[in-house]
């Protein structure tokens, strides 16, 4: 693994095999004001602005690539999955706006109870409605299991289970 310099005392990570490809260009730190992320940003041959990671991964226009641990400076191919975007959504972070800190569980005022739902190829499936909040995130992480979700989905910001 060899560290490529980024703008603002950042740093991009690559595959030793990747490295003297990826340096030949000048690169920078590009700051996503959707996600707070830093990415590997510049022109890296292809005559428009593009990133680390889908360069490394030859990604087409329409491809997506997740960065598995999310860590968004982690351009190595052990990190990065060449997926559409219903792929890239199966390792999604958990929304700053949630409330019940599991994805896909919300409280319904109604019925008060826990309901558990999961978006599966664009479809909202619901779950069903529970008393406790644990039975409602044990019905979620099924079918996050069932569905092919990453284990990292729904994770916090802050807690990145892969390195």
């Amino acid at each position: 693994m060899k560290e490529i310099s980024l703008t603002q005392g950042q740093v991009a990570l690559v595959d030793d095999e990747d490295y003297e490809w990826i340096n030949q260009w000048s690169w920078c730190a590009g700051l996503s004001r959707k996600t707070g992320d830093f990415y590997a940003k510049g022109w890296g041959g292809t005559g428009r602005m593009t990133s680390i990671h889908r360069i490394v991964m030859n990604a087409e226009v329409g491809d997506e690539v997740d960065h598995q641990n999310h860590n968004t400076l982690d351009c190595r191919k052990v990190n990065l999955l060449l997926t559409k975007r219903s792929g890239n959504a199966k390792n999604t972070l958990l929304r700053r706006d949630n409330k019940s800190g599991v994805c896909g569980v919300t409280w319904h005022k109604r019925t008060k109870k826990w309901v558990a739902k999961i978006m599966v190829d664009g479809k909202s499936k619901h779950l069903g409605y529970f008393i406790t909040l644990g039975a409602a995130t044990f019905a979620r992480k099924a079918a996050n299991c069932q569905y092919g979700f990453h284990i990292n989905h729904g994770q916090p910001k802050e807690k990145q289970w892969l390195n």
